[in-house]
């Protein structure tokens, strides 16, 4: 076992979570491995002294706020791309729209040539790929 996923069992050990196999394993690990062994006491430390602090009630109006604010969300989508991206897209849906409409105009009086039709072909590609980003766009942004 690799420290990366030893350190994440770490905790579900000291919980009692962790299945038999797992946790063989993982004390082979801890048994070669000092940092982790400094790790999983570390975490020891830490649950000793939360177990030690008395629990905290919620104050009773605390559910009907978390309430009201997950109704106020209801509905709201979270961007996934930052707001200011929003503009680019919908710039580069026009722009790859107009480029789109340039392109056919030299393209299809070239329509008889087929050496210059796979060149001028191949000039669509940028041409195209903004145009699908814009697009991706106006059909994530919208309404």
């Amino acid at each position: 076992m690799r420290c990366r996923k030893a350190r994440a069992n770490l905790q579900a050990l000291l919980d009692g979570a962790l299945p038999a196999s797992d946790e063989a394993r993982l004390r082979d690990h801890l048994a070669a491995c000092e940092p982790c062994r400094g790790h999983l006491n570390s975490l020891r430390l830490v649950d000793e002294a939360l177990s030690t602090q008395p629990e905290a009630e919620p104050r009773p109006e605390l559910a009907p706020a978390i309430m009201a604010h997950a109704r106020a969300q209801r509905g709201r989508r979270r961007p996934l791309v930052p707001i200011w991206l929003e503009g680019w897209t919908l710039a580069s849906a026009a722009l790859g729209l107009a480029a789109c409409g340039l392109a056919a105009s030299r393209f299809l009086p070239a329509a008889g040539l087929p050496d210059e039709l796979a060149v001028q072909a191949s000039g669509l590609l940028p041409v195209a790929l903004v145009a699908a980003f814009g697009l991706f766009g106006v059909w994530y942004y919208r309404a």
